[in-house]
C-alpha cells in the first residue's frame, strides 16, 4: 500500500492458492490485485471550494479463484459401493460402479473485475454520492456435467465448462441533515445488471428449469443464463374462420394451414422460424421456440429513511427490481383444466362458444393442441414490483423518568413488515428466487419460477425495550 500526501493511492496485492480439488500441474492458481485512487479534492485547485468535502477518483482490476463448486479430490475417479452385479440368472455379487469421471485437466475457476467509479462528499458531509461502473467476467467455470448411459453409470464429470459476463452501473446517495430537533437521514440506491452467458463447453445450450411439462429455461451463448425459452402465443382461435385464416403459403405458391389440428378455443402459436434458416416454414414445432424474458432483474433499487425527533424515531426500508419475469406455472395449476385439481375463477373466463374474446383457451381433455402443455409466454409474467419492507415507529421515553428505578433507557416500538406491495404479478408473491432443487438445475438456471412459493407474512411487531 502506498500513498503520497493523501491524495495519490495505490494497493497492490498478489496471492498464490492451492487446492486438492486439482491435479498435478493444476493445484496451483495465481491471482494479482491493484487498485488506485486520486483524491481531488486535495488538490490546490479544490481546496478554496468549501461546498466540496471530498472528490475521490479510483479504479481497480483483480483476479481471484474459485474452487467451491466441486467436491474435494474432483479431477479423480470415485467409486461408490453398493452396485450388484449378476451372474446368469441366479447369482448376484456385491460390487461398486463410479460415481464420477476422472479429468486431470481440472483447474481454478477465475473471476476477473475492473471497477472505475467515484465519490462525492458535499455540504461537510450533508450529502455523500458514490457511483460505479464494473465488468465482472467468471471464466473457465467448474461445473459438474451429466454423462450419457452409455458411459456406464448414471455419472457426472466435472468440467471447466464456461464464461459469464457480468457488467453494470451502482449508486448510491445519502443525505444527512438537522433541522432544529429533526435529524434526516435518507439513502438511495440503484444497481443496473447486464447478464451474458459468453462461453459454454462444447457450445450447447443447457436447458434446465423443469416444470410440469419440460424445461423453461434455456442456457445459450449471447443470452442471460437461465433465460426463459418456449412457444410464442397469439391469443385464442374465436372460431372455425380463424383457424383457416392462419395459413402459409410456401415457395411454389401452396396455401396451407398451419394448425389444421386446433379447434376454436385452442391458443394459437406464432410460426417463427425453421431450423435451417429461421424463416417461418407453415408449422408448429420446435424450431419456433423463443426467448420469453430473463428472471434476472435489469435493475434493483431501495430507498432507506431515517428519521429523530424528540425521543421518536422512525425508520422506512423499501425495496423494489425491474425488467425481470417470472415463469408462473400456477397459470397451469389453476387454469389448466386437465386434471383433477381445483382451479381459479379464471378458469370462468374460458372459451365457449358463447364467450369467444378470451385468454383463457377451451376446457379439454389430454390438451391436443398443447394449450397448457406446451412451454410458452402465456406463462411469463412481469415480475417488477415495489414493497414497503419495513417500517418501525418508536419512542425514547426521557432518561429522567427512568432514574428513580435505575433505568437507562426504555423506548417502545411497533414494527411492520411485507405491509405494502405494488405489482402486476398477479401470483401470492413477486419476491421469489430460485427452487433448483425441484427445477432441475442449478441455483442460476432455475431462478425466477414459481411453481407455488409460499407468499412471506405481514408481520405486525410491538415491544419495548429496557435497558438498566
Amino acid at each position: 500500500m502506498y500513498s503520497y500526501k493523501g491524495k495519490y493511492m495505490l494497493t497492490a496485492n498478489f496471492r498464490r492458492d492451492g487446492s486438492s480439488k486439482f491435479g498435478p500441474g493444476k493445484k496451483w492458481g495465481n491471482f494479482p490485485s491493484v487498485s488506485v485512487a486520486w483524491r481531488i479534492s486535495e488538490e490546490p485547485f479544490l481546496k478554496s471550494m468549501e461546498k466540496i468535502d471530498n472528490l475521490k477518483l479510483r479504479s481497480s482490476y483483480g483476479i481471484v479463484g474459485n474452487d467451491g463448486p466441486i467436491q474435494p479430490y474432483a479431477y479423480l475417479t470415485g467409486y461408490a459401493p453398493g452396485t450388484n452385479y449378476a451372474f446368469g440368472t441366479t447369482s448376484w455379487a456385491t460390487g461398486v460402479t463410479l460415481r464420477n469421471f476422472n479429468n486431470p485437466d481440472l483447474t481454478w475457476e477465475t473471476v476477473k473485475q475492473f471497477d472505475i467509479g467515484a465519490d462525492l462528499g458535499l455540504f461537510k458531509s450533508k450529502l455523500e454520492i458514490s457511483a460505479d461502473f464494473y465488468d465482472k467476467r467468471t471464466e473457465d467455470m467448474l461445473v459438474n456435467l451429466p454423462l450419457p448411459g452409455s458411459s456406464g453409470s448414471a455419472s457426472t464429470i466435472a468440467r471447466n465448462a464456461g464464461a459469464i459476463l457480468n457488467s453494470g452501473f451502482e449508486f448510491a446517495a445519502t443525505v444527512h441533515h438537522n433541522v432544529s430537533d429533526l435529524n434526516i437521514g435518507f439513502t438511495v440506491s440503484l444497481a443496473t445488471l447486464h447478464n451474458e452467458v459468453l462461453d459454454i463447453y462444447g457450445g450447447n445450450a443447457i436447458t434446465a428449469g423443469a416444470v410440469e411439462f419440460g424445461n423453461a429455461t434455456r442456457t445459450e451463448v449471447g443470452h442471460p443464463i437461465g433465460a426463459f425459452y418456449g412457444y410464442k402465443t397469439l391469443g385464442v382461435f374465436a372460431d372455425q374462420a380463424a383457424i383457416d385464416a392462419y395459413t402459409f403459403t410456401n415457395s411454389a405458391g401452396v396455401v396451407s394451414k398451419i394448425q389444421p389440428g386446433a379447434k376454436p378455443g385452442d391458443i394459437k402459436f406464432a410460426d417463427l422460424g425453421s431450423a435451417n434458416g429461421g424463416a417461418p416454414d407453415g408449422k408448429i414445432d420446435a424450431n419456433d421456440r423463443y426467448y420469453m424474458g430473463s428472471p434476472i432483474p435489469d435493475l434493483t433499487y431501495s430507498f432507506n429513511l431515517n428519521l429523530d425527533y424528540k425521543g421518536f424515531d422512525l425508520s422506512l426500508f423499501m425495496q423494489g427490481v425491474q425488467g425481470n419475469e417470472i415463469y408462473a406455472e400456477l397459470v397451469a395449476w389453476t387454469q389448466g383444466m386437465h386434471n383433477n385439481f381445483n382451479v381459479s375463477t379464471a378458469a370462468l373466463d374460458r372459451w365457449t362458444p358463447t364467450n369467444t374474446i378470451t385468454n383463457v383457451p377451451r376446457a379439454v381433455r389430454n390438451d391436443p393442441n398443447g394449450n397448457i402443455m406446451k412451454i410458452s409466454d402465456r406463462y411469463i409474467k412481469d415480475g417488477a414490483y415495489f414493497r414497503l419492507k419495513n417500517i418501525s415507529l418508536g419512542y425514547t421515553i426521557p432518561k429522567k423518568w427512568g432514574n428513580a428505578l435505575h433505568i437507562s433507557n426504555v423506548r417502545v416500538y411497533v414494527t411492520g413488515r411485507n405491509l405494502i406491495t405494488f405489482t402486476k404479478y398477479p401470483f401470492y408473491d413477486p419476491e421469489i428466487g430460485s427452487n433448483a432443487i425441484n427445477t432441475g438445475g442449478s441455483v442460476n438456471t432455475s431462478r425466477g419460477i414459481d411453481n407455488g412459493y409460499y407468499p412471506q407474512p405481514r408481520t405486525f411487531i410491538s415491544g419495548i425495550q429496557v435497558d438498566f
